[in-house]
């Protein structure tokens, strides 16, 4: 690797960056990698660094990153987006900029630090497109990749309309025991497609994803999240079936919800999210979480944005949500 250059101090968050670097460049073949605990309780996950290595060069040869690429790394090193970064530098080996994990990574760039590749959660570019500073430098990146957490609807039609012309930005698919991402879509596309020949995809009775990789996985993984795979092997994601509502026999997959509602006026720039509460006559119902102080949300607007039977029955407000510590809500259950 060429080097790593830092673009601030701060042990905070070098040290983790550091043991991760000391434990990768040990004689032993394996790390430990920790899962980020969005959907349950986070724990660690030996993983062999072959398999790392493998997942990184899929990356590097899918867009293009070589000796002569600029990383930006601005994720947490002890969970795997960050490590995966610090990976896909060594094995091309390029400049990696290294700088604190915050919601504007880009705050603490100049114009004359060209980045090249970056990895970034949907909920730092929303920050960094507040800024137009940031957004400026934002835009100059060649290669952009997210993940982390689903990409809002405001937040696609934004990119797809700002994004410089040299510019891709690409949503991403996959978790920590897939080392990453398995696969990859443009914004302006609606279907992922594997980044390997190697990764076969299926589906359960429930429509959810079964990843077969022998190069990354010791036996498939079968996930939680509903798709609609196509005989191509590409696929579109529909929501996690962790999430489903059963409101009186009525399957409510919150995701879709949200994605229509995305159209209501009032949820412009804003934060939002459908969740759950009990309910005595239909066992469940939708309610909608909003991320604000209360104000007076008009409910009629939903009319023919969504039926009336999977109508939020509630709306809630929280002056902030919750986070997991990459960017992803932690849904009220």
């Amino acid at each position: 690797m060429r080097h790593f250059t830092f673009i601030e101090p701060g042990a905070d968050w070098y040290d983790p960056l550091h043991a991760f670097c000391t434990e990768w460049l040990s004689a032993g073949d394996t790390i430990v990698n920790r899962t980020s605990g969005s959907t349950g309780t986070p724990k660690d996950m030996p993983v062999h660094k072959e398999r790392m290595r493998i997942s990184a060069r899929r990356t590097n040869t899918r867009f293009g990153n070589t000796q002569d690429t600029v990383m930006l790394l601005c994720l947490p090193a002890a969970y795997i987006a960050g490590r995966m970064m610090i990976v896909r530098a060594l094995e091309a080996n390029c400049t990696l900029l290294c700088t604190r994990p915050a919601l504007n990574p880009m705050l603490r760039l100049t114009g004359d630090m060209p980045v090249d590749f970056a990895a970034l959660t949907p909920a730092q570019v929303a920050e960094i497109c507040r800024d137009p500073k940031s957004f400026e430098l934002f835009r100059r990146i060649r290669t952009v990749i997210l993940g982390g957490a689903p990409l809002s609807p405001a937040l696609r039609e934004l990119l797809q309309g700002e994004a410089g012309e040299e510019q891709q930005i690409y949503e991403t698919y996959g978790m920590t025991e897939t080392l990453s991402h398995i696969a990859v879509k443009n914004i302006r596309e609606s279907v992922f497609r594997p980044v390997s020949a190697h990764i076969s995809l299926y589906t359960d009775a429930d429509d959810c994803l079964r990843i077969d990789d022998p190069e990354l996985l010791d036996e498939p993984l079968q996930t939680r999240d509903r798709v609609k795979l196509y005989e191509d092997g590409s696929f579109t994601w529909l929501g996690r079936m962790d999430f489903v509502i059963n409101s009186g026999g009525i399957k409510i997959h919150p995701e879709e919800l949200e994605k229509h509602l995305s159209a209501h006026p009032q949820l412009s720039g804003v934060n939002y999210y459908i969740g759950r509460k009990t309910d005595p006559q239909f066992g469940e119902v939708p309610v909608l979480y909003i991320e604000s102080e209360p104000f007076d949300f008009r409910i009629e607007e939903m009319q023919g944005l969504i039926a009336r039977n999977i109508f939020p029955r509630e709306i809630l407000f929280r002056p902030a949500f919750s986070y997991t510590e990459t960017g992803k809500i932690k849904r009220e259950s």
